[in-house]
């Protein structure tokens, strides 16, 4: 009974984690995309509309690494249930 708590507890840290750890990671990656995209493009648009494509591309960024999370919580919920281990 105690392993079985324990491992429910490891599992809910992991999800906490995850959900705070991949929206970051994600966001990160977005903010140096939108970096990029502002180098190439930094003398064709306006300042403030290179910020704002900037801004969308870190909210795209957070909003993948969010979808990530999700999936790979129910692709471990469903592996589970099947009766594997997670990996």
């Amino acid at each position: 009974m105690i392993d079985r708590d324990i491992a429910n507890l490891e599992l809910r840290i992991r999800h906490a984690v995850g959900l705070v750890v991949w929206p970051v990671v994600g966001g990160v990656f977005g903010a140096l995309i939108g970096v990029i995209f502002g180098f190439v493009v930094g003398g064709a648009v306006p300042l403030s509309l290179g910020v704002a494509i900037g801004a969308g591309f870190v909210a795209l960024g957070t909003v993948a690494g969010g979808a990530f999370c999700i999936w790979a919580e129910i692709r471990t919920i469903r592996s589970r249930s099947r009766g594997h281990r997670a990996a």
